[in-house]
This record gives C-alpha cells, sequence and structure tokens, in this order.
C-alpha cells in the first residue's frame, strides 16, 4: 500500500511540474549544479584589476519616459527600441567581445515593468527573463556584466521625500532588488549587481541653489548621504539573503550622484565593511590634454580603495561621437592609461545616439582607431 500511496504522490507531483510550464522556467537561472564560491575568492580590489576595460549598453533596456515614444506599459520590446537604438543581439555582444572588451554594464530601468497590489511589487516575468537574455549574451562570451536599478531615480526612486514617504521607497526599492537577486543568484562571479545610478536629491531636501540649472549633483545636505547609505543597507541586506551565490556577490556601489570628489567618495558607507564591495564613480570632465590633471582623482580613488579593500571602476566616462578623432585618442594617454595605473578599470558610455561608439545595426565602430588604442593601452 505504501508503494502505491508513493507512486500516485510521485505521478501528482510530476503532472503539477508540467502544468506550470513556462511560468517555472521562468524561475530558474543560468544555475550551477551546487553552490560554489571559487570565483568569488579575491577581494573587490583584487577582483577589479581582472576587469581590462568595459562598455554601456546605454539607452537600451534603461530607457524610460524621460523622452521617446513609450506607454505606460511598454512591452519590454518597445522599451528597448524607444531610444532608437535596435534590439539587443548576441552579435552585439559579440562585437564588442572580439574587439577586445572583457566587461559590459547593462543599465536597466525596472519602473514600467512593475506592477503593484496592496504594497506587493512584482517584476512582470517577461522583462526579467529578457534582461537575463542579455546577460547571458555576455556571459556566453565569458564577459563581466552589471545590471542595476537605473532611471528609476528619476521616478519613484526619491531620496528627497517625506520620513514617511520614504520608508515606501526603501520598501519598494527592497522588494526589486530581492527579486533581481533571486532571479540571478546562482550566477557565477562574472555577474555584479550595481545599487543604482547617479541618484542625488532635489533643491528642497538638498539644500542647494534654487536655480533650474543647479541640479544639486554635490549633496550639500548631511541627510542626502543618510538617506543614500540607508538605501544601500538595503540593497546589500536583500542580495546577500536571497542565499546562493549572493552570499559573495561582488556589490557595486555608486557615490551620491557618481561624483568623484573627495567629499562623495568619503560619505559612502559600504555596509557591514562588505570586502566584495566595488565603488563608482562617473565623470565625462576629464583633461583631454594633459593626464596629470586628472591624477588626482586616481590617487584617492587608490586611497580609499586601499584603506577600505573595495574595488574601485569608472562606470561612466567618454565624449560625444562627433569629437575630434584625434582628441579620442589622446583620451586614452590622458585618461585610460593614467586609470589603469592606478587599478580602476574604465567604461565607455555608448548611448548609440549623441555618445554613439558601435554603430550597432552595422556592427561598426565609428573610430576604428580609437578602439584599436584604447585596447592595446588596457592589455
Amino acid at each position: 500500500m505504501k508503494k502505491l500511496f508513493c507512486l500516485a504522490l510521485s505521478l501528482m507531483l510530476v503532472f503539477s511540474l508540467c502544468a506550470c510550464g513556462d511560468e517555472t522556467k521562468l524561475e530558474v537561472t543560468k544555475a550551477n549544479e551546487k553552490t560554489d564560491f571559487s570565483s568569488f575568492e579575491k577581494s573587490g580590489r583584487e577582483f577589479c584589476k581582472g576587469i581590462k576595460v568595459g562598455w554601456n549598453l546605454g539607452n537600451t533596456l534603461d530607457a524610460c519616459k524621460v523622452w521617446g515614444n513609450l506607454s505606460d506599459e511598454p512591452t519590454p520590446d518597445e522599451q528597448e527600441t524607444a531610444w532608437n537604438n535596435p534590439k539587443t543581439t548576441q552579435a552585439i555582444i559579440d562585437k564588442v567581445t572580439e574587439s577586445g572588451f572583457n566587461a559590459i554594464r547593462i543599465p536597466v530601468t525596472w519602473y514600467l515593468q512593475t506592477t503593484e497590489s496592496k504594497g506587493k511589487y512584482t517584476i512582470k516575468p517577461n522583462f526579467l527573463k529578457r534582461v537575463r537574455e542579455v546577460v547571458d549574451y555576455c556571459i556566453n562570451d565569458n564577459l563581466y556584466v552589471i545590471i542595476n536599478v537605473h532611471h528609476d531615480d528619476k521616478f519613484w526612486l526619491d531620496i528627497s521625500t517625506n520620513n514617511k514617504k520614504f520608508k515606501k521607497v526603501s520598501d519598494k526599492y527592497g522588494q526589486i532588488w530581492e527579486q533581481i537577486a533571486s532571479y540571478f543568484k546562482d550566477y557565477d562571479s562574472h555577474l555584479i549587481f550595481e545599487a543604482g545610478n547617479e541618484i542625488i536629491a532635489n533643491t528642497a531636501y538638498d539644500g542647494c541653489g534654487k536655480s533650474k540649472t543647479d541640479k544639486c549633483w554635490w549633496g550639500h545636505n548631511d541627510q542626502c548621504y543618510v538617506r543614500i547609505n540607508s538605501l544601500f543597507r538595503v540593497f546589500y541586506d536583500k542580495v546577500r539573503n536571497t542565499g546562493g551565490n549572493n552570499l559573495k556577490r561582488y556589490l557595486m556601489y555608486p557615490t551620491y550622484g557618481a561624483q568623484w570628489y573627495e567629499q562623495q567618495i568619503s560619505r559612502l558607507e559600504i555596509p557591514q565593511n562588505d570586502d566584495h564591495a566595488i565603488v563608482d564613480i562617473h565623470c565625462y570632465q576629464f583633461d583631454f590634454e594633459n593626464g596629470d590633471n586628472n591624477k588626482w582623482i586616481f590617487e584617492y580613488m587608490q586611497k580609499y580603495s586601499s584603506e577600505n579593500n573595495v574595488g574601485m571602476v569608472i562606470g561612466e566616462t567618454g565624449f560625444n561621437k562627433n569629437t575630434d578623432n584625434s582628441k579620442k585618442v589622446k583620451f586614452v594617454s590622458s585618461v585610460v592609461k593614467v586609470a589603469k595605473k592606478y587599478s580602476v578599470p574604465c567604461f565607455m558610455w555608448d548611448d548609440g545616439g549623441d555618445m554613439q561608439l558601435l554603430e550597432r545595426g552595422k556592427l561598426k565602430w565609428n573610430c576604428e582607431k580609437f578602439i584599436k588604442v584604447l585596447i592595446q593601452a588596457v592589455k
């Protein structure tokens, strides 16, 4: 009788699993057979030395309603192509890899693909699946790949609101990261999570000037740092608590506004003094002519990295596509080579538009010489 009962129970389990269809498949990540921390042995500081140079898949999965013809509930394809870039393919990622890049940052905006019911926020499964497809294009090429919460900071991810509303913001932020982390928890160390993008406060909260041009990038109010650091503690806790490889995953934290000055870097608090942390700054104001004028940025980054045993990267940098080609080449010697000396990898911003590097439809770089010199410099 026991045997018959066990057989019947087994059949019921098989049929119930089959009935779940694609919904069950969506919950399966690119998993190892068991948790393996062997690729997470290095500190964040040592880990970043393995990143040579990176490229941003900009204005793609991060598209939102700032501009572009987007509905309130776009499909994943509509969001991905809203800002005039083609749908990402394995061929595009292969081109980046073959050219010599070994890392890609994939900015992702989630709010258009998130539903809410009674305080519970749910990322749409078909969007998670699409993000995973693009991540897997990179993993297939053995690239390091970063995914983040990007332009959400222009809409709901607001550090300027009152305490009651900020609690809701923090709760939503935690729910979104918990889902992302759970979905990707079995990926190895090639996948990095970045807590945000360029989170800043508004004029009323930041205490900066009231002019329309002053967007409070610098963090004039202590509460700005308190709020952003509290969000990053939520990020850390939610990711680590999902288990699997997320117990050791390398986590990236942008400074306030992703700014590069000492104040913004020094005020960043790494949760639990985690030695698997990476700090991200963005800089588009380097001196192209004289690399000595850029050293102070990297010197402070190196000092902070050494004191806190964390990695440092420049997650976004670059220039307008119409910049003179000779000046683009100078960028390599004045910025990339100097950064490399201080063990800081650079990720080139490519939005497919004004700051385009790769003509994605043609799989062609718009300045081949720059790419060749760039890759040569980081070998």
